[in-house]
């Protein structure tokens, strides 16, 4: 067993996910879709998993693409990957307001904390005074009930608490080294981890 394998084996965290969590990719996973991801969970339960890539954004600009929506996206306007599945198809997150909660209605769905999943069909002026911002991603990542739990064991992934800002934040290129900064040592060393670690 390598060093960082001996590191992340002693320092990841075992227990299921909740949504509202992150699962962050683990150093050195060579994965095409999923290295130095960060996956925002909106669903989590004995049916399976679902979340979104944080940090993949696109070349496609959503206000020109959803024009009604431009207002009150966060910067940058760009459209993120959500991920592998379901390309053609949106999942908006929303980040209300610090004390100013959205009403669950149905198009609108409390996830944890501030963020909220949001259909593409409501009235995006109904929120435009109660957000910090909203995040369009096409696609999503989902796993199949138990797929998770063997991925977690076998150290793919490290669970780690979400903060509204990773959802809508404007350096999301950065964001993998930023929520690896966060965690607690040995994890948070590993902030500096090469993409490729054959340069290092």
């Amino acid at each position: 067993m390598s060093e960082r394998q001996n590191y992340l084996s002693g320092a990841r965290d075992a227990r299921q996910p909740c949504p509202g969590e992150l699962l962050i990719a683990s150093p050195g996973m060579d994965d095409p879709i999923f290295g130095r991801t960060i996956i925002y969970l909106i669903e989590h339960g004995i049916e399976g998993t679902l979340g979104v890539m944080l940090n993949k954004p696109l070349d496609a600009n959503v206000a020109e693409l959803l024009e009604h929506w431009g207002q009150i996206l966060a910067p940058p306007h760009a459209l993120f990957r959500g991920g592998p599945l379901s390309g053609d198809s949106g999942v908006a997150l929303a980040v209300a307001q610090p004390g100013r909660p959205l009403r669950d209605d149905e198009h609108v769905h409390n996830v944890e904390s501030r963020v909220y999943v949001v259909d593409l069909d409501a009235d995006p002026d109904s929120l435009s005074n109660a957000v910090e911002g909203v995040r369009i991603f096409a696609g999503y990542a989902s796993w199949a009930p138990g797929q998770l739990t063997a991925e977690l064991a076998r150290g793919d992934w490290i669970v780690a608490m979400g903060l509204p800002s990773d959802v809508i934040t404007d350096k999301a290129g950065d964001l993998w080294a930023q929520v690896m900064r966060r965690q607690e040592a040995p994890l948070s060393l590993f902030s500096t981890y090469p993409t490729d670690p054959n340069l290092n």
